[in-house]
């Protein structure tokens, strides 16, 4: 699974369990529906492949690496991010 902010991002099993995806909070649809995770990969598949995704779009990681919502997250700031208005269960 990867490293995710719980706040506002949520983590689904996809194809059976071969791989992850990471959605940010969508305030308007009100779901988890954009593929983004500034802290890790927002696609990881069983056989290793990765994509690293901000707001949907695909990025090289490098590109990704330097994107200001990452470093944002890095600091603990996901102020760019709206979050649900309830609370996930532990």
């Amino acid at each position: 699974m990867p490293s995710h902010p719980a706040e506002t991002h949520c983590a689904f099993l996809m194809d059976e369990g071969r791989s992850v995806s990471v959605r940010a909070w969508n305030e308007a649809a009100g779901l988890y529906e954009v593929l983004d995770n500034p802290l890790g990969p927002a696609v990881v598949a069983q056989d290793g492949t990765s994509a690293f995704l901000i707001d949907g779009k695909a990025l090289p990681r490098e590109v990704w690496d330097t994107h200001p919502r990452v470093r944002a997250a890095r600091r603990g700031d996901l102020s760019g991010y709206p979050r649900p208005n309830w609370a996930p269960p532990d």
